[in-house]
């Protein structure tokens, strides 16, 4: 019962982080994941920012955390695979903290 909740607030949370992120930048994430996925074998939300960040002040969201709902929405597509594994972010914001590897589907 309570994964189940846990599970639905999740959702909810990324539908809310998606549903209020501006349209334009959400159309540049997923073309931004897209170029990481056929270049990269393997990817994480680093090498996407990287990506962005190519894009000047157009690429960064109000919220930084659209764009793992941008990711959730493609990977619900069937566009990319979240993978098991985890490495450490090279990203001076996340201190190091681990970050999920996804692949192209």
């Amino acid at each position: 019962m309570f994964r189940h909740r846990a599970a639905e607030a999740k959702e909810t949370a990324i539908d809310r982080a998606l549903r209020a992120a501006d349209a334009a930048w959400v159309a540049m994430a997923e073309m931004s994941i897209l170029r990481v996925a056929h270049r990269e074998p393997t990817f994480t939300t680093d090498e996407v920012w990287q990506e962005l960040e190519t894009l000047g002040p157009a690429g960064q969201p109000e919220e930084p955390r659209a764009l793992g709902a941008v990711l959730h929405k493609m990977a619900k597509q069937g566009t990319i695979l979240p993978l098991d594994e985890y490495r450490p972010s090279l990203r001076r914001v996340c201190h190091g903290r681990p970050v999920r590897i996804w692949r192209k589907a």
